[in-house]
């Protein structure tokens, strides 16, 4: 997947991947938390296996089915659950970097504005938190940076099996998590672009890629009625139910405090190069559009019920490439945002252990 020259880098970005996986585990020790998510996900991969009890209720077979069976199947491979559970979450976690890697090198057309963006994005406090834990998280994330990758390169090649690339990441990507479901936006955004003003063209070129994202999620949908007489509906009213705050906009600021923290300095310098110099940096407007498709594509994540760093983090590669316009502009002192990535890191590994409770945020 690496077709840039220059090595160095790619080393260098191997070897930070490495290093932040191993401090994930033997920092943050990720383990399958009794008051979490994860007993959940055990439960459902045991009704998979063996059948339903009465009381179960089928959520996370309906948001995360694929995973479940993945995960089961490499268990079988490996010998315990959690060994497989974490072989995978690595495998995205790599798949994940690398594809984000080769997406900002081609929009960029510069292998240390990708190396300071991947490193921003693996060394995130949800990636190395939630990512590498016993989650399903880093299903979803992974197939949306894969669906927008492809989508990317069609907008290079104009190949129409890309596009289509591009939609069965989103519609196997949805198997394993709802996040995958972004990825849609700006594949309909970047049609609507190429095909303006033809409504006629837009709707042809888009009927087979909609058919491929929404397909496979129909059939688990209609099966886990059928199962268990259970929708979608159920599952967003339970969290509307559950999840009620006295001020969302306040439950933001420190979810989205906590998620990106330093990653916001880049961010500014960014946004203000990505209006003054965009231009200059960027000179193809179809890549400037496929940015902002990127930035509308996280719009929906703001209507879920929940906030928190998890459901949050799709955010985030969307901030950093625009973050990357500063990476660009500055690219003579690159070091210096390796500088800042120190802290950010540390940030990142002390924020469940020092910097929420400090807060009282214990999320």
């Amino acid at each position: 997947m690496f077709d840039y020259k220059n090595k160095i880098f790619k080393l260098v970005l191997l070897a930070c991947l490495v290093g932040l996986v191993l401090a994930s585990v033997f920092v943050l020790k990720p383990s399958i938390d009794p008051n979490g998510d994860g007993p959940s996900y055990l439960k459902a991969m045991e009704v998979l296996k063996s059948g339903a009890p009465p009381d179960f209720v089928p959520n996370r077979i309906l948001t995360t089915a694929l995973g479940l069976w993945v995960i089961t199947f490499i268990s079988s491979i490996v010998g315990s659950v959690v060994s497989g559970w974490f072989v995978w979450n690595l495998s995205l976690y790599f798949l994940l970097a690398v594809a984000f890697y080769n997406l900002v090198a081609r929009l960029f057309e510069d292998e240390k504005v990708a190396l300071l963006s991947t490193l921003f994005l693996a060394s995130n406090y949800a990636m190395a938190n939630f990512g590498l834990g016993f989650f399903m998280d880093i299903g979803g994330w992974a197939f949306y940076i894969f669906s927008i990758y492809f989508l990317f390169l069609y907008s290079e090649t104009k190949s129409r099996k890309m596009l289509l690339l591009s939609a069965l990441m989103v519609g196997v990507g949805g198997l394993f998590k709802e996040y995958a479901f972004l990825g849609a936006i700006p594949i309909f955004c970047y049609l609507v672009y190429e095909h303006f003003p033809s409504p006629k063209k837009i709707i042809r070129s888009g009927l087979l890629p909609a058919a491929i994202v929404l397909v496979p999620t129909f059939v688990l949908h209609f099966y886990v009625y059928q199962k268990f007489g259970y929708t979608y509906l159920d599952w967003l009213s339970s969290n509307q139910d559950y999840y009620v705050y006295a001020s969302r906009i306040s439950e933001y600021i420190k979810s989205l405090g906590s998620l990106v923290n330093l990653l916001a300095l880049p961010f500014i310098f960014g946004l203000y190069h990505f209006i003054k110099n965009g231009v200059e940096i960027m000179p193809e407007k179809k890549n400037k559009v496929f940015v902002l498709s990127l930035f509308v594509s996280i719009l929906p994540i703001f209507f879920w019920p929940a906030i928190t760093q998890r459901i949050l983090f799709i955010i985030v590669p969307s901030l950093i490439t625009l973050s990357a316009f500063a990476f660009k502009r500055y690219q003579k002192h690159w070091y210096v945002f390796l500088i800042l990535l120190i802290p950010y890191i540390l940030l990142s590994f002390t924020m469940n252990s020092f910097i929420l409770p400090l807060i009282n945020l214990p999320f």
